[in-house]
């Protein structure tokens, strides 16, 4: 019984696993914005997929390692070696053989908790270091760096550059991450775990709550400092 209970309230199923895997399949603007827009969420938005991360962090240090990442997906969905060390090398965008929170969160961004007018907005001014109004070549050298995820700055670019202006206005940039230009494949998978989320009971809420509450009491000290660009050196706390 007891056993039966802890696989209903778990969060981490292959739901979760689906947009991890998606996730790693993006392009390398569209996983540039997505771990921007994670710096953003709200609590409430992290507390949606917050137990999942626990679940994968097994020895609670704020970070899942390769063999606790492994372990889960090994034991829970009967993953081969070749294909979890696929997905984590996606998420690893820091590449210190971690998963941090900021990017398991970025993973789980979709249209549904993220995509709205606020979260849109921040993160597009995030891109717009010099308050121009749009993202320039400069805007994104100086974010990111000469190159991210394997693409160069010029080529994410071209990604959101719908009108070849050599820069990506907010229209452009709503259109790209919202609009049929964009792929869409990981935002459904991520929303419909934010549904169903959301229509969970109250008692997995009150579950939540106390996880955070016992996490929060032991802060968690990062195994190595990710040096280099801003993009990562962002690392946002399991709250």
């Amino acid at each position: 019984i007891t056993g039966r209970k802890q696989m209903e309230d778990s969060q981490l199923n292959q739901d979760i696993v689906d947009a991890l895997q998606s996730f790693g399949q993006a392009s390398a603007f569209r996983k540039a914005c997505m771990s921007m827009m994670a710096w953003s969420l709200t609590n409430d938005e992290r507390a949606r997929v917050r137990q999942a991360f626990l679940e994968m962090d097994t020895e609670r240090t704020g970070t899942i390692t390769i063999s606790e990442f492994k372990q889960v997906l090994e034991a829970k969905f009967h993953m081969t070696d070749e294909k979890h060390v696929e997905i984590f090398k996606a998420l690893d965008q820091t590449h210190d053989d971690e998963i941090h929170y900021s990017e398991f969160l970025a993973a789980m961004v979709s249209s549904r908790i993220a995509l709205h007018d606020d979260l849109l907005w921040k993160t597009f001014k995030r891109f717009d270091t010099d308050n121009s109004g749009t993202i320039t070549l400069a805007n994104l050298q100086q974010v990111l760096g000469s190159n991210f995820d394997g693409a160069t700055v010029q080529e994410l670019l071209h990604e959101a550059d719908f009108t070849g202006d050599n820069q990506i206005s907010y229209q452009e940039f709503i259109s790209y991450l919202k609009g049929d230009k964009a792929d869409n494949r990981h935002a459904e998978a991520a929303a419909h775990i934010i549904d169903r989320e959301i229509d969970r009971d109250s008692g997995v809420k009150m579950q939540q709550i106390r996880i955070k509450s016992e996490y929060s009491s032991a802060t968690p000290q990062p195994k190595r400092s990710a040096k280099g660009n801003p993009l990562q050196r962002c690392n946002c706390a399991v709250l």
